[in-house]
């Protein structure tokens, strides 16, 4: 696996720091809050998947995943 850029994890070390810091410097509700919004974005983009036809695709989206 290729590592990441220099400049990429520079980046996210920001973001992870602007994540703290909006959570008042609570790791966990930073932690809390990534995992609620990724949880988010992963039942929008099961919706987007079941809008668009496989024809459309090719063949080419995945199935949703499994939910734990």
């Amino acid at each position: 696996m290729a590592e990441p850029a220099l400049n990429q994890v520079d980046d996210i070390e920001l973001e992870v720091e602007a994540a703290i810091l909006l959570c008042d410097g609570d790791v966990r509700a930073a932690l809390t809050a990534a995992l609620v919004y990724n949880q988010f974005l992963e039942r929008k983009l099961d919706q987007f998947r079941g809008m668009i036809s496989s024809g459309y695709t090719r063949g080419k989206v995945s199935p949703p995943r499994r939910r734990w």
